[in-house]
């Protein structure tokens, strides 16, 4: 049994972390809130209705191993998800896929592993959906990448100016790593790219 005496109630708005040892349920939790898998008792409810497949029309869900077609582009795939998702902004996927610095030609099958965390990010982020579960989203990236996805749902929101963005990479550092990455760095080669409105320019 994967999950026993589990309540938990998630608030909109909210950036919660599941911490857990392999094999704790995170991702069994994960999955049931989104719908995929059903419990064996009890009950998981999303916006007061039973969690279930058609959850993710509000749901937007990311695995940990991801799921492509390989012989799609980039690009090709951004737009099979906005085929199937009535939320997908393929404005912002088309940024925050510069920022990922994907190539939008590259075919998925080429992609090595980290290019396809940043692919299934890239997928998962630009839908408007108002819940958003994302399971190991930083396997495979490195650990300039971390801080950009961390900050992620709030700069694509259109609330991330320069002064909050240096301040959440401040944070970053100081809790996540125990040693110096340049900050600075970060902020003028992943976030103040041309194009990004949060840069405006």
């Amino acid at each position: 049994m994967a999950l026993k005496d589990i309540s938990l109630t998630v608030p909109p708005g909210k950036i919660i972390g599941i911490v857990g040892g392999n094999g704790s349920g995170k991702s069994t939790l994960l999955k049931l809130m989104a719908g995929l898998s059903v419990p064996t008792s009890g009950s998981v409810t999303v916006n007061g209705e039973t969690a279930s497949r058609r959850s993710g029309k509000i749901v937007a869900y990311s695995s940990e191993l991801g799921s492509f077609y390989p012989v799609f582009t980039v690009r090709e795939a951004m737009r099979f998800q906005a085929a199937q998702y009535a939320d997908f902004n393929l404005n912002k996927a088309e940024e925050i896929m510069q920022l990922m610095k994907l190539d939008p030609g590259m075919k998925i099958k080429a992609l090595s592993k980290g290019n396809r965390g940043r692919l299934q990010i890239v997928l998962t982020l630009a839908r408007e959906a108002p819940y958003i579960l994302m399971d190991e989203p930083l396997s495979g990236l490195d650990p300039m990448v971390w801080l950009i996805v961390v900050a992620l749902p709030i700069w694509t929101s259109g609330q991330m100016d320069d002064t909050v963005m240096e301040t959440v990479i401040a944070c970053l550092l100081v809790v996540l790593f125990p040693f110096v990455i340049p900050w600075r760095y970060v902020f003028e080669n992943y976030v103040k790219q041309p194009g990004n409105r949060w840069n405006g320019k």
